[in-house]
């Protein structure tokens, strides 16, 4: 079977990532290749999340399972142009010209079943779109796996207006969209973080996506590569109740003098909380840090106040993901009393962040 190293590379890459190397089954670290009328098949999978693409070539191969990282590492070592493998006695070959690898194999037949999505409804996205509404949010997903509601992102169309939503508890992220389709159906889904992450890698760099919902997976496909995950079980937390409704206090600057002044002050942030203080008054917006072992830092920044003189103190870091991912020139950042959550608004986003006490 002979197919082109460069698309086969890209493939073996994003199969790699979602294969599993750390399990007790040696198959889920392999990929399977499987040949189909001039199509070469690569499939890998970890059992709770999968990617299937499809290349062009010629000739044909049996279906055979072989280790995801060491075969790309090899096809990552050959020119870009066209490969030849072969398969002789559960040896695959990847040769060109006079440099050849060889790679143990297993059968085909070992390698297991993705889920099949027949049944739910479908939705079609504009792939760049799909991947900004995601990218919106996606920062406040919880990396805790033991918590997997939190380690989820809520995934919601309801009256053709798209909701993504996703907090660790700490901060909340929280982006809605008016779809502009004649109609959709209705549907509410948790998709889990790893499947968040592998669903944004086929769409960076494709131009359309289409993801189909069952009552435990979820398929998106995208310029011919497919991602399912299952979905996880549970209920999501009541976002809206963390939300504050009306605030009494506000203050706006412009969003990057503000993100620069929070990265410059947190260097001198205590390692432990990595906190700064936020204080907006008629002089402007200032942010500081203190550390007994760093010392302290103070930063200013043009802005103005709505109200009375806004103070708090919150995560830095928490505060730059937040900032970083809006589109606004100038951004209002409202708030009440100290420890109030504290609400950043733009558009069709809304970011949440708890604050803390910072010596």
């Amino acid at each position: 079977m002979k197919t082109d190293q460069k698309p086969l590379a890209d493939a073996l890459s994003k199969g790699a990532k979602v294969a599993d190397s750390k399990g007790t089954m040696p198959v889920l670290a392999d990929v399977r290749l499987s040949t189909d009328g001039g199509v070469l098949t690569i499939e890998a999978t970890n059992l709770a999340t999968g990617y299937t693409t499809s290349l062009s070539c010629s000739g044909d191969i049996e279906p055979v399972c072989c280790n995801a990282r060491d075969l790309l590492d090899r096809v990552k070592a050959m020119p870009p142009a066209e490969l030849t493998l072969k398969l002789d006695k559960q040896m695959l070959s990847i040769q060109h010209g006079k440099r050849r690898f060889r790679l143990h194999t297993r059968p085909g037949e070992e390698f297991p079943e993705s889920p099949r999505v027949d049944s739910g409804p479908e939705y079609e996205f504009a792939a760049p779109d799909l991947l900004g509404y995601i990218g919106t949010v996606r920062h406040a997903i919880s990396s805790d796996v033991t918590r997997q509601h939190l380690n989820s992102l809520l995934f919601r169309i309801e009256s053709r207006v798209l909701t993504l939503a996703a907090t660790d508890g700490r901060r909340l992220g929280v982006r809605q969209v008016k779809l502009q389709i004649p109609e959709a159906t209705d549907c509410s889904a948790l998709i889990p973080l790893q499947g968040v992450q592998h669903l944004t890698s086929v769409l960076d760099g494709a131009e359309t996506a289409t993801l189909q919902l069952s009552d435990t997976v979820v398929a998106a496909t995208a310029d011919g590569d497919r991602v399912w995950a299952k979905l996880t079980e549970g209920q999501f937390p009541p976002y809206e109740q963390v939300i504050p409704d009306k605030c009494a206090r506000s203050a706006t600057c412009n969003r990057e003098a503000l993100m620069g002044a929070i990265r410059a002050v947190a260097v001198s942030a205590s390692a432990v909380t990595g906190g700064v203080v936020f204080r907006a008054s008629d002089k402007g917006v200032t942010v500081t840090a203190e550390s007994p072992d760093a010392g302290d830092a103070t930063d200013t920044v043009d802005g103005t106040v709505g109200g009375e003189p806004l103070t708090f103190g919150c995560s830095a870091r928490y505060l730059l993901d937040a900032l970083s991912v809006l589109e606004c020139e100038d951004v209002t950042i409202e708030g009440g009393a100290e420890l109030d959550p504290i609400k950043i608004v733009d558009g069709e986003t809304t970011q949440v962040c708890m604050p803390m006490r910072v010596a």
